[in-house]
């Protein structure tokens, strides 16, 4: 895994491009897998999926991220968790 760092407005993310609301919400304080962020290929995992974020990170040589839900776009977030 690697760890990059976000902008003002958090770790942008492919799909949710233009979402600035930060996630404040239930799920505050967790944090999920980004497995090859702002790419086409981009897929949202949450922690308890590691291995099958892994599995689709080696099948695809992408990278995986663990990122804070405080740092990630409110609809990412209630998209995994909610």
């Amino acid at each position: 895994m690697t760890r990059s760092y976000p902008t003002k407005n958090g770790y942008t993310l492919w799909y949710y491009e233009g979402c600035t609301q930060l996630h404040r919400g239930r799920f505050l304080g967790q944090s999920l897998f980004v497995v090859g962020r702002e790419t086409p290929l981009e897929k949202l995992f949450k922690r308890s999926l590691l291995n099958e974020a892994s599995d689709y990170a080696k099948a695809n040589n992408i990278q995986v991220e663990s990122i804070n839900t405080a740092e990630l776009c409110d609809q990412a977030v209630l998209d995994v968790y909610g």
